[in-house]
């Protein structure tokens, strides 16, 4: 499922973050960053529980948050409190209560452990949305 959304995100994100080499690694450091946000709210979340956090989920989240805030001309970005961010944050919101729903039902059903770091998925992407300013570059245009 990582994969599934990290292909269309990344390309969103890299096309929107200027020239190469740059939006290569504009994209690595909001992947990077993105991830390490989630991290840090769902250890603050779960300080004292010592429950194990392993996935890549908060820094996609972190690209899905960006792309959230991508306008449609190259380069630009619209207010977080537009209809096109709310829009993006319910849809993330619901993709989280399914996974969640359906990652329970399934450990219910086969008396396994297991869950969804939501925390992290919140994490990644409020730095997105939040920090996408700083990583989208207008690409230039060439001169006629």
């Amino acid at each position: 499922m990582n994969i599934g959304a990290l292909l269309p995100l990344s390309g969103t994100v890299i096309w929107a973050s200027g020239g190469f080499p740059g939006n290569w690694l504009r994209w690595a450091a909001m992947f990077l960053l993105s991830g390490l946000c989630g991290c840090l709210l769902f250890l603050l979340l779960h300080s004292d529980d010592g429950v194990p956090m392993l996935g890549a989920s908060g820094a996609i989240f972190g690209l899905w948050g960006m792309a959230a805030r991508l306008g449609v001309e190259r380069g630009s970005v619209v207010p977080l409190r537009s209809p096109q961010v709310w829009d993006a944050t319910r849809t993330a919101i619901i993709v989280n209560v399914v996974l969640f729903t359906l990652l329970f039902l399934l450990t219910w059903l086969l008396d396994a452990k297991g869950g969804l770091a939501w925390q992290a998925h919140a994490g990644g992407f409020a730095f997105g949305l939040l920090a996408a300013p700083w990583f989208v570059r207008a690409r230039a245009l060439p001169e006629s």
